[in-house]
This record gives structure tokens, sequence and C-alpha cells, in this order.
């Protein structure tokens, strides 16, 4: 079992005054940010196990290797920030 942190943003749309007075018509910024943190006892890379793949075979996912860890990198980590602006 384990607890991630997918998907956040957190963003900001600035006041209607603010946005005249610089002559435009919207300004929202925001910050996202995927894969951010997971919380486990499971000392592999990733507690979302991949299945195992044997490239030499051509044999791919079926029921009797579910669950088994070839030790696939974790997710990436990545952070995204940005501006909407409407003139």
């Amino acid at each position: 079992s384990y607890i991630r942190m997918k998907n956040i943003t957190f963003g900001y749309t600035f006041p209607k005054a603010l946005t005249d007075k610089w002559q435009i018509g919207s300004l929202r910024m925001y910050l996202s940010g995927q894969n951010l943190f997971t919380i486990t006892g499971y000392s592999g890379y990733d507690p979302e196990v991949n299945s195992r793949y044997q490239p030499d075979t051509n044999i791919n996912t079926t029921n009797l290797n579910l669950g088994y860890d070839a030790g696939s990198y974790p997710s990436t980590r990545s952070y995204t920030f940005g501006l909407n602006v409407t003139f």
C-alpha cells in the first residue's frame, strides 16, 4: 500500500481592477506538479509494479507474471509554471 501525490495545480487569477490598470483582459498564473511524492514501505523504485517482459522471447503480460517487479524506472517528476494572458 502507498500514498502518492500524482497531480496538483495551484492557480491565481488576478483581480479585474488590476488587469484593467495594466490594460489586459485577464491574467492567470499557475504552478503544476506531477508525481511529487510517494509514501510507502516498498523497497523498489515504484510501488505501481510493472509486469514482466522478456525481450528475447517477446512474452508480454500474462496472468502468471502480473505484479512482478522488473525494476522499471520510477515515474518522472515534473513541474510546470504558466501564464494565461488575454488581451
